[in-house]
């Protein structure tokens, strides 16, 4: 009984791990806006013998942001998929909603609600094997868990300017509430979460420069009301640039994600680094033609260390495009392809991929 809970807890743990935060921003006069956009994902993992795991996702995620009134907006997120996961001798479904996201925004302060809505209570047998397979972080998915507990998010910041640059920092707290994650009853009670971001950014005529440090410390999670698993403190580093011509743009990103040692007190109390650090770098460019579509290339490159439970080095590579086009002053569309190699396991596996996307967004 014990293993099997701590195969469940490591299901849990994958995927809580990935688990990413909203982030909103006051525009003064920004319309009431949505978008819509389908996203599929196709990846193929081979051993050295040849022996192939295939991963598809198809991800329908909806956004939305209201002004209610000056300072003060809210930005709604919902998103349902459909995974598919295909090993040698096994094949495994899991579709479903994910939670209800809404986070309202002022200037320097945040405060966001996870309404449980999403799929819970899976199956073990299902579940938990394609949970893991979606947390894998050298995966580029939109959509890597299901449905949660309640939840809320606290965040409060400010900035100043000093010459030309602009200071800022800010504090979150986010707690997520209890819930049944599998059939069978069992609570899992995820650990909250304190972040402390300090950034500065550099904004001339056609330029812009931000870069940033996120330090994040977590509780402990708790299993059938015991404490079950600690996430290790975690820092992030990054970088963005942003520069516009007339009719042209270049963004890029950089950074690096430095991780710990997780505790597991179902597992004795045993210290395990489950992914290692990461190196990531992005960029796009954009054109604009007769200001009616737009085209541009995009690239990224992704370095993840080694591990404590023997997953190697692994490095990938994302090169495609996007075309978009306006439909009228409110309405645009945009498609766009991207595809993936690398390596995974310190070259013991092989990884390909591609990744489709097609979207509508408007405003009122």
């Amino acid at each position: 009984m014990r293993s099997e809970h701590c195969s469940i807890l490591l299901a849990l743990i994958v995927v809580l791990m990935i688990g990413g935060n909203a982030d909103g921003q006051i525009l003064y006069g920004q319309p009431t806006a949505g978008s819509l956009h389908f996203i599929y994902s196709s990846y193929t993992i081979d051993d050295s013998t040849g022996v192939s795991t295939d991963l598809t996702q198809s991800a329908i995620p909806l956004r939305g942001f209201i002004p209610l009134q000056d300072n003060f907006e809210a930005v709604v997120y919902l998103i349902n998929s459909s995974n598919n996961l295909e090993e040698p001798d096994s094949k495994y479904d899991l579709s479903g909603m994910g939670d209800l996201r809404v986070q309202f925004n002022r200037s320097f302060s945040d405060v966001g609600v996870n309404l449980p809505t999403g799929k819970k209570k899976l199956t073990p047998e299902e579940g938990a094997v394609v949970l893991q397979a979606l947390a894998q972080n050298y995966l580029s998915l939109p959509m890597r868990r299901f449905g949660e507990g309640f939840g809320a998010s606290v965040l409060f910041g400010g900035a100043r300017m000093v010459g030309d640059l602009r200071l800022g920092a800010g504090l979150m707290y986010q707690i997520t509430g209890e819930y049944e994650p599998y059939e069978g009853g069992n609570k899992y009670d995820p650990g909250n979460v304190f972040s402390l971001n300090v950034g500065v950014d550099w904004e001339g005529e056609r330029a812009k420069v931000s870069g940033d440090v996120i330090a994040s410390l977590y509780s402990s999670d708790k299993f059938e009301g015991e404490e079950a698993f600690k996430q290790s403190s975690q820092i992030n580093l990054r970088m963005k640039t942003r520069l516009d011509q007339r009719s042209s743009s270049f963004s890029g990103q950089v950074g690096y994600l430095i991780r710990g040692r997780n505790t597991n007190y179902l597992a004795d109390n045993e210290e395990l680094k489950i992914y290692g650090n990461e190196f990531y770098a992005n960029g796009g460019m954009s054109w604009s033609l007769q200001g009616v579509w737009s085209v541009g290339p995009t690239a990224e490159l992704k370095l993840i260390g080694e591990n404590d439970a023997g997953f190697g080095s692994s490095t990938i590579f994302g090169f495609g495009g996007q075309v978009g086009r306006s439909l009228g002053e409110q309405i645009g569309a945009i498609v766009g392809f991207k595809y993936f190699t690398g390596s995974l396991d310190g070259g013991d596996l092989d990884m390909s991929g591609y990744q489709i996307t097609a979207g509508l967004t408007a405003s009122l």
